[in-house]
């Protein structure tokens, strides 16, 4: 394969990458896209192919490991809780009553509305602090603090 055409299947990768990355926003092929300006770089330098070839795997392998997770907690900081599960996800709440057998009982939210929740771990009875985990369905998930 000659320079030129090294060079054209780079650029070629590199927008599919940022095309890929602009309809996805998952911060997954932007990555690609970056390992592909080095390699299209090696390749304007007349680098061996299979060099370009393991350069950009390895790079991009590398920035999806380690630069993904950061860049993407530092986004997610500006996350704003808009449901009721991102409202009270780690919120401590009281037991309106004993839970069933299948851990079954109730809570009462902040708003006074009583809602059904799913309690984890042993020995919780009304009046026991919970901490809201998730949410299934309709019903909360929750694990007994003791």
């Amino acid at each position: 394969m000659t320079e030129t055409g090294m060079i054209i299947i780079w650029a070629a990768v590199v927008a599919i990458a940022l095309l890929v990355e602009y309809f996805s926003c998952e911060l997954v092929s932007i990555w690609f896209a970056g390992a592909g300006i080095l390699s299209l770089f090696l390749a304007a330098f007349s680098v061996d192919i299979w060099i370009q070839v393991v350069v950009f795997f390895v790079l991009a392998g590398l920035l999806i490991g380690f630069l993904r997770q950061i860049v993407k907690r530092k986004l997610d900081k500006d996350h704003i809780p808009t449901n009721i599960v991102d409202t009270y996800t780690g919120k401590k709440l009281k037991l309106l009553k004993d839970p069933s057998e299948d851990g079954e009982s109730e809570i009462a939210l902040d708003n006074g509305t009583n809602w059904r929740v799913q309690v984890d771990g042993e020995g919780a009875k009304k009046g026991s602090l919970v901490e809201i985990t998730g949410m299934k369905g309709n019903t909360f998930l929750a694990k007994f603090t003791n």
